[in-house]
């Protein structure tokens, strides 16, 4: 294995007192040391030598990327400071243990690049691979994938050169995190080749790794802390990055993840895609007695950075069991409803204590279909869960948790009206109280609204509108002449009850298209 001179030069800082010098490259380069032999005068590229300050020439021919490591320091190596990379060993040292020392730096890494194709051929495991590289760092190391959940992480085991590999606590990052990750621009998704940065106090090596059909598949990210990345370390990283990305093309796990075929299976309904055999056999193996909600989530600000991928793998942690993929702009869960049931059988007031803070965390906002059992009816409610968010969003836009059967009579009306406008719907004398409504001061229109949902309780009507009961019946008298029907007709009220809220629906939309 080929090593680079700041490698070298950190491999010999833990027995002497070294300072370097010159042009280098962070290539891995350079092979095991040979010894200067007196007489030369050339200095081939890509080679290490070792020498003493006195036994060196003082004019020789130095080559491209050139290293050497000379005990003792002159003048005259200010010519080979100027021309080639130069470790000079400020303390006494003899010149064999120093060629020891050197070997031994070399030893270790090429043991570890034996260990790690060792482990690419006989059990091409991930976690395994990232052990080895964390085992020869010294520092923490974990993968993710493209959901950026935890792959494999940093076991605590010695390494194959005898260091300890340091456990990594948290197996997903935070949203923040995530947030602000991509918000330096630090993490571009597309970007091969390796990313140093800093990132939430701690220096960082990260490499992306990518299919063959060059899509993201994750990343593989040393961390730091506060120790300063050595330059050429992050080529050890982009080498074991290669590693992993064959790994995972040779072993697709997630192809054969019931989970996962499960998942594609319900995008294929939601999608309206044909079923393979697998996929219906994957339908065929679940509970039909298990409930299930379905949950649609958008973001609630342009500003919201944070994958679609990190969000459906967030969620399935956060809800056990649940189903969670990217559908269009939107990402589409099935939540099972058993664990979230209360002592009465309800699921919401778990459902909403648990939810709230996802979406707070996440910049996101939902709909929630009603429950259901049959998953190949999974589009239905998918579709109730899109119309529960678009509603919600129309009527409450401050909120961020909307339910299907709060807004389906408003959606009724909207595909009820769909070809007409509304007031193309509304009785005949409905023009004559619009009418009214626009020079009095009392509105028929609100009148005739309460007097219905109030069931045409004149008290309750009355009490609602701060009227006399008098009041409110010689009121309704005209109301009906004006409207010419009579609202004891279940017909006639059902009518005039969806004209008054069709009327709100338009008034709703056209203050929002102003805000807008």
């Amino acid at each position: 294995m080929r090593l680079n001179a700041d490698l070298v030069c950190a491999g010999l800082r833990r027995s002497y007192n070294v300072s370097i010098h010159g042009p280098r490259t962070k290539e891995l380069r350079i092979s095991r040391p040979e010894f200067y032999m007196d007489g030369s005068d050339a200095f081939l590229s890509d080679h290490l030598y070792l020498a003493t300050v006195e036994h060196l020439p003082l004019r020789p021919k130095i080559g491209k990327n050139s290293v050497l490591v000379c005990i003792g320091d002159a003048a005259k190596l200010s010519y080979y400071k100027d021309r080639c990379c130069v470790m000079v060993i400020h303390n006494k040292a003899d010149f064999f243990s120093v060629h020891k020392v050197l070997d031994e730096v070399f030893d270790r890494y090429i043991a570890w690049e034996q260990e790690l194709f060792r482990i690419f051929l006989e059990s091409a495991d991930v976690q395994a691979i990232t052990d080895c590289l964390s085992g020869l760092l010294g520092q923490e190391v974990f993968v993710i994938d493209s959901s950026f959940s935890c792959l494999a992480r940093s076991s605590g085991d010695e390494g194959p050169t005898g260091k300890p590999v340091v456990a990594i606590e948290n197996q997903n990052l935070s949203p923040e995190a995530i947030s602000e990750y991509l918000k330096k621009g630090t993490m571009l998704l597309d970007r091969h080749g390796v990313l140093t940065f800093d990132f939430e106090g701690e220096h960082s090596i990260c490499v992306n790794l990518f299919d063959h059909n060059d899509r993201y598949n994750g990343c593989l990210v040393a961390l730091f802390g506060a120790d300063v990345p050595c330059p050429g370390e992050d080529a050890l990283v982009e080498m074991t990055a290669k590693a992993i990305e064959r790994v995972l093309e040779m072993n697709p796990v997630v192809l054969s993840d019931p989970h996962s075929v499960l998942k594609t299976a319900l995008q294929h309904i939601v999608e309206e895609m044909p079923l393979s055999a697998s996929r219906k056999w994957a339908l065929s193996l679940r509970d039909q007695q298990v409930e299930y909600v379905c949950v649609v989530l958008r973001s609630a600000s342009h500003l919201n950075q944070l994958p679609a991928g990190y969000v459906c793998n967030s969620f399935e942690i956060e809800f056990s069991g649940s189903i969670s993929f990217e559908s269009g702009e939107a990402i589409v869960c099935f939540l099972p409803t058993e664990g979230l049931r209360d002592a009465e059988g309800s699921y919401y007031a778990t459902l909403n204590r648990r939810l709230t803070p996802f979406l707070d965390k996440t910049v996101m906002v939902a709909g929630i279909s009603n429950p259901f059992s049959d998953l190949y009816d999974a589009r239905s409610f998918y579709r109730q869960a899109e119309v529960a968010l678009d509603c919600g969003r129309l009527v409450a836009p401050a909120g961020n948790l909307y339910y299907f059967d709060s807004y389906a009579l408003i959606d009724m009306i909207v595909n009820s009206t769909a070809n007409l406008r509304a007031d193309l719907y509304y009785p005949r004398g409905m023009a004559a109280l619009v009418e009214h409504d626009k020079t009095s001061a009392v509105s028929y229109v609100e009148t005739l609204r309460v007097f219905l949902e109030e069931n045409m309780s004149y008290t309750a009507a009355a009490r609602v509108l701060y009227v006399h009961r008098s009041t409110l019946i010689d009121r309704i008298d005209r109301i009906e002449r004006e409207l010419g029907v009579d609202l004891n007709d279940a017909e006639s009220r059902l009518r005039i009850l969806m004209s008054l809220k069709a009327m709100e629906i338009e008034s709703l939309v056209k203050s929002v298209g102003e805000r807008a």
